[in-house]
């Protein structure tokens, strides 16, 4: 008998979780759902009971429906901050994947919390973070990047962007010490077979 009066006969699918919207989505259902169902179970429970099983259902149907009232809200509470939880795990966890699909790899540096304290709630960083140029700081604030990564990301642009100047440079040395010894070696050559001069 109270079984057949407190169960519910709208079960709910289980949501999917993929990334961190579809987690948030699913955590707002959860806590609307929780207090919802603790709310109108105080009229639905009693009257379920009552039609089921009568008087005595109706009593049973009171008492699940008073537990409900408390218990429902804290447990969609606390669903939902399950499912935002597995939705941030599964928004990090593609990222890294990516990050590895990619051959990319991440600083230890980058989870390093020693090197930054907080103060009246802003963020302090030690003498770690003087290194970071005020370009990575921008692309940081635009793109919810920590400033280390944008530098990260600036320093190896820097480095892809000067290769080819570098090569020239190393071309135009080595063309400078071959003309050197060719030029060197014909004035060699030339003095060799003029000795007067």
């Amino acid at each position: 008998m109270f079984n057949s009066c407190c169960s519910d006969s709208n079960r709910r699918p289980r949501p999917r979780v993929t990334n961190f919207k579809s987690g948030a989505k699913a955590a707002g259902a959860a806590l609307w759902n929780g207090w919802k169902d603790g709310v109108t179970g105080v009229i639905t429970q009693p009257r379920v009971g009552y039609q089921r099983h009568g008087a005595l259902g109706c009593a049973a149907g009171s008492f699940v429906a008073a537990l409900n009232l408390g218990l429902k809200p804290s447990v969609g509470i606390l669903s939902s901050v399950t499912w935002l939880s597995r939705g941030t795990y599964a928004s990090a966890r593609k990222t890294v994947e990516t990050y590895q699909n990619e051959g990319r790899r991440f600083s230890r540096k980058l989870f390093d919390t020693a090197s930054s304290t907080t103060f009246n709630g802003e963020l302090q960083q030690n003498d770690d973070d003087e290194e970071v140029s005020s370009a990575a700081k921008i692309a940081a604030a635009r793109s919810n990047f920590h400033p280390r990564v944008c530098q990260l990301i600036l320093d190896e642009f820097e480095k892809i962007k000067n290769e080819p100047e570098q090569k020239m440079a190393s071309m135009k040395k080595r063309n400078s010490i071959s003309n050197f010894f060719s030029n060197g070696s014909k004035t060699l050559q030339a003095r060799l077979s003029n000795p007067e001069q």
